[in-house]
């Protein structure tokens, strides 16, 4: 069990610089971008600079996570999908005191809201990550 508490501890821990990043993220959005761009193509680029913060943070931390299964690389995809989750409509409905409707609107691809694919990009890192050192860890025979 104690294995089990500590795993979950240090995934948490390590989500929550994901939460800073996304803070600062949101900032940088409302004073720099919001000054040149649209709301609607501020929260695009803000949407994909977040992709490659979270891209980055993952692959930094990545060996202090302690990946070495694909099971592992998923659980941690998940918790951390989770937590942005709950987090994000915790802040939205509860602190902000927006709509749900609002909040829902962030996640509709198909009118140009990234949101979704930032989520994805969360999931699927640990698991991105974990092939990629995998596969450089391989050692490449001379032709």
């Amino acid at each position: 069990m104690s294995f089990e508490y500590s795993l979950m501890k240090k995934i948490i821990l390590f989500w929550l610089p994901l939460m800073v990043i996304g803070f600062c993220n949101g900032i940088f959005r409302g004073l720099v971008l919001a000054q040149f761009l649209s709301d609607f193509h501020a929260r695009q680029i803000s949407s994909l600079l977040l992709i490659a913060w979270v891209a980055l943070y993952t692959y930094a931390i990545f060996k202090k996570l302690e990946i070495t299964t694909t099971q592992r690389a998923w659980l941690v995809g998940f918790i951390w999908l989770a937590a942005t989750v709950a987090f994000e409509f915790f802040l939205g409905l509860v602190v902000v005191k927006s709509t749900l409707t609002a909040l829902l609107t962030e996640y509709n691809l198909f009118a140009g809201r990234l949101w979704s694919l930032v989520l994805i990009v969360i999931v699927l890192m640990p698991f991105l990550v974990l092939r990629y050192q995998r596969k450089n860890e391989t050692p490449h025979h001379e032709q």
